[in-house]
């Protein structure tokens, strides 16, 4: 992957300066911050690498290594780091004994890709041993909460959240803290949570930092508050400079702010940087409002092609971001439907109803729409967008009262929710 921070920060403000008076200038935060930290994650990896080669036997020194390729998957994106992470974590449990070996980071690891069904047998052997340190069963706890919550079970999830943190105060349990009350449209809540993560964290690398600010981005995206989104993207960017996670968010709100050149040259570095694609399909939705429709298709093209790549290569952990490519391009409705359920077989929970309501809604089938609906209906998860479907899906099987309830509360939640 290239470092481009700098460019990038140029040819924005060069657009400022020399496009319409109405573009507000941006900022990006100067300096090698990125480039630097995935140097030092290699720099480590590279001589946790040596020291494991040296003595195949402890697995103890390949466990440092998948947490290192752990690491540097979160910062790059890269469907390939976890395929090294996961070799990595073969000759760890091969070199360990029964019952022994990084259970906790091999479930940690199942967890990360959606693959689900595994992780409790990982968690249920590192329970069964001698004295279990309360860090460690505070994590134990904490995982298994987070999962049960990508599965629909959310009453315990909540419960168990609340355990993690009685065992241990850690950011990671205040994170899926605020991460829940988010979904559940307390966003005070999820706010206060947030602070708690930051007051806990002072480790060495910056992604942690620029995660929090993200994530708060994220949150006022959801509710329609898109100046507010930048301000903490931006805050991502300083933490972080030259992430490219951030600035393919930064690219994403700039879109709803009306400033779409400063946006384009954002999603075309960050395409060209990491091949992610997500970002042709955003990139290919900016140029075909703009309509430039033979360059949005050969983008839309390539994006369906990296798709197929990620599914074949992690079909849980791809399905809920492939789903939009095929739900917003409306081509192949059989095989949205046929992915959306598979998507649901992995995570059964309110948001993967919701798209598999869409993925009906695609296919013509509005009773079926509706009864996906209230799966999300009848839980405690209370988004703009999941609101926005099921007021759609409503509509469409004759529930018109009930269709504007839902489209109020959508516009309760973000006044600019697109129903009616």
């Amino acid at each position: 992957m290239r470092g481009a921070s700098a460019p990038i920060a140029l040819a924005l403000f060069t657009l400022a300066a020399c496009g319409s008076p109405a573009v507000e200038e941006l900022q990006l935060a100067p300096g090698p911050g990125y480039e630097a930290e995935l140097a030092r994650v290699d720099a480590d990896l590279s001589a946790a690498l040596a020291r494991a080669d040296a003595l195949p036997s402890d697995w103890k020194r390949r466990e440092l290594v998948v947490g290192l390729l752990q690491q540097r998957a979160r910062l790059t994106g890269d469907l390939a780091d976890y395929q090294r992470a996961e070799s990595q974590l073969v000759l760890a449990m091969e070199s360990a004994a029964e019952g022994s070996g990084p259970l906790l980071q091999r479930a940690g690891l199942n967890y990360s890709l959606h693959r689900l069904p595994p992780v409790e047998a990982d968690l249920a052997q590192v329970e069964q041993r001698i004295n279990l340190p309360s860090t460690t069963q505070s994590s134990v706890t904490l995982l298994r909460a987070n999962t049960a919550f990508q599965q629909g079970r959310y009453a315990e999830a909540r419960a168990g959240v609340s355990e993690a943190l009685a065992l241990h105060d850690s950011g990671a349990g205040w994170a899926a803290t605020a991460r829940q009350a988010w979904l559940r449209a307390e966003f005070e809540t999820a706010s206060e949570a947030y602070d708690e993560v930051e007051q806990r964290y002072h480790g060495v690398a910056n992604e942690p930092r620029a995660w929090t600010h993200l994530q708060r981005g994220l949150m006022d995206l959801d509710r329609g508050r898109y100046a507010e989104a930048l301000e903490h993207y931006l805050a991502a960017d300083r933490a972080l400079p030259g992430y490219w996670l951030v600035h393919e968010h930064i690219a994403e709100v700039l879109v709803e702010l009306d400033r779409t050149e400063q946006a384009e040259v954002l999603y075309r570095d960050v395409v060209e940087r990491t091949g992610n694609p997500e970002l042709m399909d955003a990139l290919a939705g900016l140029l075909e409002a703009d309509r430039r429709s033979e360059e949005a298709a050969e983008w839309t093209q390539k994006a369906r092609e990296g798709h197929l790549e990620a599914l074949a290569l992690y079909p849980e952990a791809a399905a809920g971001h492939a789903l939009g490519h095929w739900i917003d391009t409306g081509d192949d409705p059989a095989f949205t439907l046929e992915l959306a359920t598979a998507n649901v077989a992995a995570r059964d929970n309110a948001l993967s109803h919701i798209q598999l309501a869409q993925a009906y809604l695609l296919n013509n089938d509005a009773e079926a729409a509706w009864a996906e609906v209230q799966h999300f209906l009848d839980s405690p998860v209370r988004t703009a967008d999941g609101l926005v479907v099921a007021s759609e899906a409503a509509r469409e099987v004759g529930e018109r009262e009930q269709a504007s309830v839902l489209c109020l509360e959508a516009k309760g939640i973000a006044a600019n929710a697109d129903c009616k």
